[in-house]
């Protein structure tokens, strides 16, 4: 499947400092994948940790990102749960991921069915912005690509260093599975306001909708500190890169293999 180039809808994280030159692309089009409605952040008294769910399926991935061969600083990783399959209530959630440092390298984002039956791709992709770091968002909803409920499927990233066998280059994965329409955790989710969205997604263990959900309201609040540490601390807890790890170019050194 040829590759597309998707800076139009890959959009970076407001968080993160950035150059004035990349912001036009970034700011292109909200996501439409959390419903409309208020945009009031939770109190400041009330936050919650994201919480495992009750029932998790091993992933049977690494945990490390992909480190390029060339410069051992310049890091990927997708950012979702690495020991197991990270939820979603979306047919067309948000894949968020990690980028070290700004690089000329193009970076592949790749999105496959968890199964050998299926070998071709739903998304193969390549991202590049010379300015870019910090964390990355791929709308799937901008792109086209669907999740069946109760299949699971394998993302990754794969910086692209143009080497003769492509295998050798390192790739960075998760897995994510959309859980089943009639589910109470969906349903519940579909009624809430759009303030309330990452709370009970965090309560109820749906990684994908959660960190959604905190992007989003950080977006809102204009770079909010307080979400930031939020969104620190969920990446944190799964021994994922974060926010705070770009702005201190700590990165490569503490998600090395």
């Amino acid at each position: 499947m040829p590759l597309m180039n998707l800076e139009p809808t890959i959009r970076r994280v407001s968080l993160m400092p950035v150059a004035m030159c990349a912001l036009a692309l970034l700011t292109m089009g909200r996501s439409s994948v959390i419903a409309a409605g208020p945009t009031t952040t939770p109190s400041p008294t009330h936050e919650v940790d994201f919480v495992q769910p009750a029932h998790t399926i091993p992933s049977g991935l690494s945990t490390a990102p992909a480190r390029c061969a060339a410069d051992p600083t310049l890091l990927a990783a997708t950012l979702g749960p690495q020991e197991v399959v990270g939820f979603t209530t979306l047919e067309q959630p948000t894949l968020f991921w990690f980028l070290s440092k700004p690089t000329n390298l193009e970076i592949q984002v790749t999105l496959i069915r968890d199964d050998k039956k299926f070998p071709d791709p739903l998304l193969s992709t390549v991202f590049r912005d010379p300015s870019a770091s910090g964390i990355q968002r791929v709308d799937l909803v901008k792109i086209g690509p669907k999740l069946e409920a109760g299949v699971t499927y394998k993302w990754s990233v794969r910086i692209l260093e143009g080497t003769e066998d492509p295998s050798e280059e390192e790739v960075s994965e998760a897995k994510i599975q959309r859980l089943d329409p009639s589910d109470s955790r969906v349903v519940a989710l579909s009624k809430c306001s759009r303030a309330d969205r990452s709370d009970l997604a965090k309560k109820e263990g749906i990684w994908y909708d959660a960190l959604a959900a905190v992007s989003d309201q950080a977006h809102d609040a204009h770079d909010d500190a307080r979400l930031q540490e939020q969104l620190d601390r969920m990446l944190r807890k799964q021994g994922l890169p974060t926010f705070s790890d770009a702005k201190s170019g700590a990165a490569a050194a503490q998600h090395q293999k």
